[in-house]
């Protein structure tokens, strides 16, 4: 590659990001959905934008998805010239491990540093209409770590729905992850998790009152969890998270047809927990399920369990992932 097409080019690598639960996914409280999530080192997407003289040229997977996205930025930032795109890895899609928004906010960071555009993370999420019910996506691309955010508002009329349209969910809490934790992420060979009109139609099977369980899961993510990562209490965190994934479930049961998507991710669940691990649960609307280690004690006794499960059911892949605490990495033409 020539010095001007270094001087014109942007690198960007972004991590996946586990889906740990929402606080309170009907509302009750005056606020909707508020997610807990933490990001992953694995998988990751790594794309390279350049310019060109003209059009959307796009070399690697997910390229409509990719074309279409750039097609927006485009139109946003008010750019006619050329784009070329090389996308080197992805995540895998609409598999609970965030692949839509890290996809869309890296296509999306890579062209306004391109063109020096000064943006905030939370407008790249409005553009590409990512964090419409969760935060977490968003913030862990932009800090990486564990997070939380604050949901949205319940509106209460049709002019304050109307305001809402776009709308991000605050970051409320960020922490760094200790080094020496690490999840075993499992995926299964099962049917893809739920997104767009889909995930909608799950929301609207749920049972209207859950009143009770949102504040049972919202005392253990404050006065459980958050001490627990704080102090970094693997024990006492990993038992918090596993009652969260139990409560979180019960909410969704109605929606995807039991405490978890499906048995063998049930199975997982249970594997993983009898195998040592200190907690597990569901990344959003699944398959991937993961569980909580240490990376120098119990990983191999973990991956072995839900190995043996996933090769007497249906197959699949198990990767072992720290957390990214740093969150994306973009690199410009002023860094090269």
């Amino acid at each position: 590659m020539s010095t001007s097409e270094e001087n014109n080019s942007v690198t960007v690598e972004a991590s996946a990001r586990l889906h740990l639960g929402f606080i309170d996914p009907l509302g009750g409280s005056g606020r909707r959905y508020g997610s807990l999530g933490v990001a992953i080192r694995r998988p990751i997407v790594s794309i390279n934008v350049e310019r060109i003289k003209r059009g959307i040229a796009v070399k690697g997977p997910s390229k409509q998805r990719v074309r279409d996205l750039v097609g927006i930025f485009k139109k946003h930032f008010r750019y006619s010239g050329g784009v070329r795109v090389t996308v080197r890895e992805v995540i895998p899609e609409h598999i609970g491990l965030g692949s839509g928004t890290q996809l869309s906010l890296s296509i999306g960071a890579a062209i306004a540093t391109l063109l020096e555009k000064e943006v905030n993370i939370q407008e790249l999420a409005r553009v590409a209409g990512r964090g419409e019910v969760s935060g977490i996506g968003t913030a862990t691309f932009e800090r990486g770590g564990f997070v939380i955010d604050g949901g949205i508002p319940v509106p209460t009329d049709d002019e304050a729905a109307a305001l809402l349209e776009g709308y991000v969910p605050p970051l409320l809490f960020r922490y760094d992850v200790p080094e020496d934790w690490v999840f075993v992420v499992a995926l299964p060979n099962l049917p893809r998790g739920f997104s767009g009109v889909a995930e909608e139609q799950a929301f609207s099977k749920m049972p209207p009152a859950q009143t009770e369980q949102s504040n049972e899961i919202g005392r253990y993510v404050l006065m459980q969890l958050l001490p627990a990562l704080v102090e970094g209490d693997i024990l006492r965190f990993g038992a918090a998270l596993t009652t969260i994934q139990r409560l979180v479930g019960d909410c969704f049961a109605t929606a995807q047809g039991g405490r978890f998507a499906d048995p063998v991710i049930a199975t997982c669940i249970t594997a993983m927990l009898e195998a040592g691990a200190f907690g597990a649960g569901q990344s959003s609307w699944g398959p991937a399920c993961y569980a909580l280690a240490r990376w120098t004690t119990g990983l191999k006794a973990i991956r072995q369990a839900v190995s043996r499960v996933l090769d007497a059911t249906c197959g699949g892949t198990i990767i072992a992932a720290r957390a990214n605490n740093h969150g994306a990495l973009i690199k410009g033409p002023k860094e090269r």
